[in-house]
């Protein structure tokens, strides 16, 4: 028979990471509803404003844009939000990564740099 096999270390983490997307996944305004729901046509106005409306009064909002976020999911509406209100998001984060002081004295470093 032999030993049970233990999962490598990137396994146990798929596991739990799997289960923690599982635990919010299961508390969300629109579980159990068709996901095409929030998968609407482009240009149906009536179709995204229905989806919108059901993430109103999800209680997971948060983690719902988290994900939505970190997988990078470029159409269907996620928090309440359409795939170009995402995108809006990512960029402003982008910004807001090259406003901060240390990447603001790193590329002055360089420039004064490349002055001398």
């Amino acid at each position: 028979m032999g030993l049970p096999q233990v999962p490598e270390e990137e396994e146990t983490v798929d596991v739990f990471s799997s289960w923690l997307a599982a635990s919010w996944r299961a508390r969300t305004a629109c579980s159990g509803m068709d996901p095409d729901l929030f998968f609407p046509e482009r240009g149906d106005v009536l179709g995204v404003a229905r989806a919108k409306a059901i993430c109103l009064g999800c209680p997971v909002t948060a983690e719902c844009l988290r994900y939505a976020l970190e997988a990078k999911e470029k159409q269907g509406i996620w928090d309440g939000l359409s795939g170009q209100e995402r995108r809006a998001i990512r960029s402003a984060r982008r910004v807001d990564r090259h406003d901060t002081p240390s990447c603001q004295m790193s590329l002055a470093s360089e420039a004064s740099e490349q002055t001398v």
